[in-house]
């Protein structure tokens, strides 16, 4: 573990602390399940260095519990008491102001609780393998006759979130040979009675791949209207896995008009 400087945060192991915990609240667990976690997972440092950051982390967002704060408490001493093992001369000075800021914290009154948000990007597919969703083309908006239209896709492929981890999770997906002006949602019947068929996905340079990989982020399930219209395959036949690789948003609706627009000159 590496330390950059005199502050408390200024090491790996104690960022390390500080964002598993979050992550633990985040991902649903209890205040005692998050520290019982943590404790259990950094309990083998002999140091026992692991008590500052994470009281320090509690404390902020409103959670310090007793069990944390007394040991917390009792490593400054420790550490107080033999700052010339650990730190440099020209350094012993500004980690005892450190030290002690973070007693004077841990001792003064602590803030509300508060509730931790999910951080930008963080997102859990809702929907399952084989699913069919509804997309809006918004881009490119010039020379595009697939602008402001629907397209089908196929959910072929999820990415996987460890337990306990804030997921942010990748889909491949794969596209129907099919546009309309009109929402897949208000013609679903239709649809299910002539199902279109999968075509693969036509590339700038002319070649075809399966799948295209995209994280799809609140903004874009909004703004492309994004919705699932059937949890099944449209053809019923079971679905296989496919790899998700990394996201390519930024691209993706080009690639569908080009892949919609090269299948009309075929036809």
């Amino acid at each position: 573990m590496g330390t950059w400087g005199v502050k408390i945060f200024d090491d790996d192991e104690a960022c390390d602390v500080r964002d598993d915990y979050r992550e633990r609240i985040i991902t649903g667990q209890t205040d005692v399940e998050a520290e019982t976690g943590i404790i259990n997972e950094y309990s083998e440092d002999p140091e026992q260095s692991f008590w500052l950051p994470l009281a320090i982390t509690q404390w902020k967002v409103g959670r310090l519990s007793e069990l944390v704060k007394k040991n917390a408490l009792a490593s400054i001493d420790r550490e107080l008491d033999s700052l010339h093992e650990y730190w440099k001369k020209e350094a012993i000075s500004k980690r005892k102001k450190e030290l002690l800021h973070a007693r004077e914290t841990l001792c003064s009154e602590m803030p509300a609780r508060k509730k931790l948000k999910k951080p930008f990007g963080a997102w859990k597919c809702p929907w399952p393998l084989g699913s069919v969703l509804q997309y809006k083309i918004l881009y490119p908006k010039d020379d595009n006759p697939i602008y402001n239209q629907y397209v089908l896709l196929q959910v072929i492929g999820i990415s996987e979130t460890k337990p306990g981890k804030i997921p942010y999770e990748v889909i491949a997906v794969r596209l129907f040979n099919w546009h309309s002006s009109v929402s897949p949602c208000d013609i679903l019947d239709e649809i299910l009675s002539n199902p279109p068929e999968l075509v693969d996905f036509l590339t700038r340079g002319g070649t075809q791949k399966e799948t295209h990989s995209i994280a799809p982020l609140p903004h874009m399930i909004k703004e492309n209207d994004i919705k699932c219209i059937s949890k099944e395959p449209l053809s019923g036949a079971d679905v296989i896995a496919k790899p998700v690789y990394s996201p390519t948003n930024s691209t993706f609706e080009e690639l569908i008009s080009r892949t919609l627009l090269a299948e009309t000159d075929r036809k």
